[in-house]
């Protein structure tokens, strides 16, 4: 279940960044460009690795955990979700929640160890492994993190790269805001996202047995044939030209 819908939830990212894209919004279509990269990495991950499909399924009880009462703290009695149900996902949460405690250090035996604390924070995930330690593990894929997950993570937040995308040089040193929404990556971020979306489903063949490799390898010549004009190096000088 876990890496078939990891697959279904990126195909939906595929097709509303082709559409994003098709009407010119380069940037919105970038910013979905990097959950599609999670879903796609650590889909396959799983696949390679299936004992961790229960870590990641018993997650969701510490994830929804986490969600309600936060809601509860903020909106108090106008939240509409009784104590007992709250109660009731604390339960679940509990459940599984020693599975994912810090492990104490072997040398100091506690928590308090700069090794210990990077642990902890790591247990605020479902898994120990950061995404790009999960790219490179599965080949080459970390060679791609800063075009599908970096870059994308600086148009999503509130970041100073958001507003600088958004401009462009007009005469002399003036500066004007875009109102296409960032057309150089109209172009490159359905790239991107076609080569994940092969990713996925090569994932999903191996995963499955669906016997589909030899037409997987047809899509990523096509890949080359249709993309291959661009060279990384020119994907990159587009990426990083800032007007300012």
């Amino acid at each position: 279940m876990v890496v078939y819908g990891l697959g279904h939830a990126a195909a939906e990212d595929f097709k509303e960044i082709i559409f994003a894209c098709a009407y010119g919004f380069g940037l919105a279509g970038t910013k979905l460009l990097r959950g599609m990269f999670e879903r796609a990495v650590t889909a396959l991950h799983i696949a390679r690795h299936p004992e961790k499909a229960q870590d990641f399924a018993d997650y969701y009880s510490i994830e929804r955990f986490k969600f309600w009462s936060r809601m509860k703290e903020l909106y108090g009695d106008r939240f509409p979700v009784s104590d007992a149900e709250l109660e009731k996902r604390r339960a679940q949460r509990d459940a599984v929640i020693d599975s994912f405690r810090p492990t104490p250090c072997q040398k100091c035996g506690d928590n308090l160890c700069p090794d210990c604390r990077r642990e902890a924070r790591g247990r605020t995930a479902w898994t120990r492994l950061s995404l790009d330690a999960m790219a490179r593990e599965a080949g080459s894929l970390d060679e791609f993190y800063t075009f599908y997950y970096l870059n994308p993570t600086l148009q999503l937040h509130s970041t100073m790269s958001s507003v600088v995308a958004r401009t462009r040089k007009a005469d002399g040193d003036h500066v004007v805001f875009r109102t296409e929404g960032g057309d150089e990556m109209a172009t490159h971020t359905p790239m991107f996202a076609h080569h994940l979306a092969i990713l996925v489903c090569d994932t999903q063949n191996d995963h499955f047995h669906y016997g589909l490799k030899d037409e997987l390898r047809k899509r990523l010549a096509a890949w080359f044939r249709v993309w291959g004009k661009l060279s990384n190096q020119e994907i990159w000088e587009r990426i990083n030209s800032p007007a300012v």
